[in-house]
């Protein structure tokens, strides 16, 4: 009995207490209901005293607590709810935390941009200085001053997703003369080199195997163009390392690839060359997607250290040069979708018993007249002869031995030749500087046509003394 006069002491005590906080337990009563509800508490306490007095049942409480439930559910709905509404809650005027000052800033900044957009959009409508006006002469005014707008917002993304130039290689008759005809161009990344990436470590670059004999081989047969999609201030550290004597001294980055239809693009007929002498080596088939007849498709390397493509493949591009092929893109279709290498060393083995039966057949015809007659004298130095297509592997062989020496020599040399080249670079660079100054351009010019195009020096790097280019004589064109 004690116990449940205290339980009921409890519950009376916390439940005065909790009406007498409003703020916190009836946040949306107005001051006239609470002096509704305060009135109803002193009923409340006289009955919970006589309650205990009594010791009435647990029915007489509750029911003596629905009654303040009803009172206080009375005042609470009161006509105007706003008025039930605390002062922090009620609505009030929206008020900005914004300066006027700033606010005044922030409209005279739009004002001009906007003016200075409109001044601009008619600005660009107007008449080209060049022969380029030509062909709105026959329009009426507002229609020529829209396609001139039309045509110099074009020119503007140009910038943006076309090359600087159309020739992006200067032009043969400027250089010395190459090993041959022919351009080899190749990709850098996952073809020469892979990159990779950690948090312990950072960016790390590793060597495709046999890529600095591959470098060198090519270079004696071809014009080297390496190119990659790596914008020049990512690319150009990892080159100067790769290639420290600029064994293939013309570099292409991502400024001079195309954007077509979200993909990056090489697109080699701006490189300034007869596209039927231009080969492009890469591993990644949208790259030469404008000109995949001219394409190499080289496995994607990724740190494999037993990988042979490299060496593997120089058979293949040495077949250009000795037996030269007018159309290289009469042959690279051929190859697609192939293990170039095998199907190369296939069809090779296949010429070379073509050419033996056809040797063998021509000795076997009958010889009329005077040829019979030195036929008849000579039968033996005949059979002795060795067939043309063996001369040209011979020859071949000779090369590649030639090449293999240099190849050493170079290796040995290299500091002193490196040194050479930095030197030779360093003279190149003081004079495209000098040529720079001389060239004046705009800024509109600058955004529309990209940088101003540089003349070469006349004195490129020498790279004879370098013993990069050693092979002067002509190669046998025939088999």
């Amino acid at each position: 009995m004690a116990s449940s006069l205290l339980l009921l002491t409890r519950s009376r005590n916390n439940l005065l207490l909790s009406l007498t906080r409003r703020d916190r337990y009836f946040p949306f009563q107005s001051k006239r209901n609470w002096n509704s509800l305060t009135k109803a508490i002193p009923q409340f306490r006289l009955a919970s005293s006589r309650t205990l007095n009594s010791n009435s049942s647990k029915d007489t409480i509750l029911m003596n607590m629905s009654v303040i439930r009803r009172q206080t559910t009375s005042a609470t709905n009161s006509p105007n709810p706003a008025e039930n509404l605390p002062k922090k809650v009620r609505s009030k005027p929206k008020t900005s935390n914004v300066d006027p000052e700033t606010k005044k800033a922030i409209r005279r900044l739009t004002f001009i941009s906007v003016v200075s957009g409109i001044c601009f959009i008619i600005y660009s409508g107007r008449p080209f200085k060049t022969d380029r006006e030509n062909q709105y002469k026959d329009l009426d005014a507002f229609t020529a001053w829209y396609k001139r707008l039309e045509g110099r917002t074009k020119d503007l993304f140009h910038f943006f997703t076309e090359p600087p130039s159309d020739k992006l290689l200067p032009d043969q008759d400027s250089l010395p003369p190459p090993p041959s005809p022919y351009t080899l161009v190749i990709n850098l990344d996952q073809t020469l080199i892979y990159s990779t990436w950690d948090r312990e470590n950072g960016w790390r670059t590793a060597k495709r195997p046999g890529v600095d004999y591959f470098l060198f081989f090519v270079a004696n047969f071809f014009e080297v163009v390496i190119f990659t999609s790596q914008p020049s201030y990512v690319a150009e550290p990892i080159l100067v390392k790769l290639d420290p004597v600029g064994v293939a001294p013309y570099r292409l980055f991502r400024e001079s690839t195309r954007y077509v239809e979200g993909k990056i693009v090489k697109d080699i007929s701006k490189l300034n060359r007869d596209l039927s002498k231009v080969i492009i080596m890469d591993s990644n088939p949208n790259s030469y997607s404008l000109q995949p007849e001219n394409a190499i498709s080289v496995p994607p390397w990724k740190g494999d250290p037993n990988d042979t493509f490299l060496i593997d493949i120089l058979p293949f591009l040495e077949y250009f040069v000795l037996f030269s092929v007018n159309d290289v893109r009469q042959v690279l279709p051929q190859y697609k979708e192939k293990n170039i290498p095998a199907a190369y060393a296939a069809w090779e083995e296949q010429w070379k018993e073509q050419q033996q039966l056809e040797w063998e057949k021509k000795l076997k015809q009958p010889k009329k007249g005077l040829a019979s007659l030195v036929s008849a004298f000579s039968s033996g130095q005949i059979q002795e002869q060795v067939p043309p297509y063996k001369h040209s592997l011979m020859q071949r062989q000779m090369i590649n031995d030639e090449i293999n020496n240099l190849y050493r020599d170079y290796k040995r040399r290299a500091p002193e030749i490196q040194q050479m080249y930095e030197s030779s670079m360093e003279n190149l660079q003081k004079q495209m500087q000098e040529s720079m100054k001389e060239k004046r351009t705009t800024i509109w010019e600058l955004i529309t046509q990209g940088p101003p195009q540089v003349t070469m020096p006349d004195s490129p790097p020498d790279q004879d003394s370098l013993q990069l280019n050693p092979l002067q004589q002509p190669y046998s064109r025939s088999p």
